[in-house]
């Protein structure tokens, strides 16, 4: 019998060429789950109304580096999650995109995953993407539960 849960998250990005579909740049790794996510799971485990599922993918342009106070990004942009799929017993996974038109002009920097009420629940810095109407992003974001 396990007496300590670990939950660790990690995050692939692909950025595509609009045009033609063609991967431009792959990413991954692993990202820090901040104390608002931990809360969050917490609520939902004890049925608190305040607590919801994982259901938006932010984009921002912060530039510090995760911290378990993280709650927010810098000049964020939201959308809902594509798709939720569970390969395994002990992992889910968040599939989302972000199309063509939009969030352009945003310098990307840092991702996060959140509830409805916009609640963080992990975040991930990685270098600057510059989003234009040239490219695509799609990307796999995994929760591991051991």
């Amino acid at each position: 019998m396990k007496e300590n849960i670990v939950t660790k998250g990690s995050l692939e990005i692909i950025v595509k060429d609009s045009a033609t579909r063609q991967t431009l740049e792959r990413m991954s790794g692993d990202n820090l789950i901040v104390s608002g996510g931990i809360i969050n799971v917490a609520k939902l485990l004890g049925g608190d109304l305040s607590g919801k599922s994982i259901s938006k993918v932010g984009f921002g342009e912060g530039l510090a580096d995760p911290s378990p106070q993280d709650n927010a990004l810098v000049n964020g942009f939201y959308k809902n999650i594509d798709s939720v799929t569970y390969p395994s017993m002990s992992k889910v996974q968040f599939t989302f995109s972000l199309a063509a038109g939009e969030a352009n002009g945003l310098k990307i920097t840092e991702l996060g995953l959140f509830n409805a009420d916009l609640v963080m629940f992990s975040r991930k810095t990685r270098p600057e993407i510059l989003k234009t109407s040239a490219i695509i992003l799609t990307g796999i974001w995994t929760i591991t539960i051991n």
